[in-house]
């Protein structure tokens, strides 16, 4: 089963607009998708076994947020969101009836935003949906200040291989070593990693 829901959002506040919903339940699928039609959220509704992200993505307009919908957190539907999960990035939040202290937390370890458990939705959900917000963009921008990072390391480790050619090859001083990448890197109009990786490469022609 697949419909779409589409109207002006009347809580302007809350972060997401379209929603791809996978839910076991037609009824708690249709109660999902009621409430947030409500909000104005733009809802795709998958009646499924096990939710399939990649589903979404493929489109052209990708969805803002995936809701799973389940009677409970079980082991294999952990593990499949935690399969999806290293492939496609993506706020999740999950709506069970029941669900235990270890399982919510290895839901979030795996890198799903938020829980509901319980009855209640129409008053819960759009809180759930701004902390879940929120704590997606918190994990997006700690992976992103981790890749950076890395890329710095990465790049510091470069230009002192490098540094070690020069001085060894053209009996440079450190300083002058140093001095000449930047210069090299200023004069192409890129990054010092790029010019000790161009060294490190002819290393073997230096004379």
């Amino acid at each position: 089963m697949s419909k779409t829901t589409e109207s002006s959002s009347i809580y302007p506040e809350l972060p997401f607009y379209q929603v791809y919903l996978f839910d076991t339940s037609v009824e708690r699928a249709a109660l999902l998708e009621g409430v947030m039609g409500e909000m104005g959220m733009n809802v795709a509704v998958k009646i499924t076994g096990m939710p399939d992200f990649g589903a979404g993505l493929g489109e052209e307009h990708s969805p803002a947020l995936f809701m799973v919908g389940s009677d409970s957190l079980s082991e294999p539907l952990l593990r499949v969101l935690e399969e999806q999960l290293r492939t496609n990035l993506v706020p999740v939040v999950l709506v069970t009836g029941a669900a235990d202290s270890q399982s919510i937390q290895q839901a979030i370890r795996i890198g799903v935003s938020a829980c509901i458990v319980g009855g209640g939705l129409e008053f819960r959900l759009p809180s759930v949906l701004t902390i879940a917000k929120a704590r997606f963009d918190e994990v997006q921008a700690l992976r992103s200040e981790l890749a950076e990072a890395n890329a710095r390391l990465k790049e510091r480790k470069v230009v002192e291989k490098a540094k070690g050619i020069l001085m060894e090859k053209k009996s440079m001083s450190e300083e002058a070593a140093y001095t000449t990448l930047r210069k090299m890197a200023m004069e192409k109009n890129v990054r010092m990693g790029v010019v000790a990786e161009q060294v490190i490469a002819l290393a073997d022609l230096l004379a």
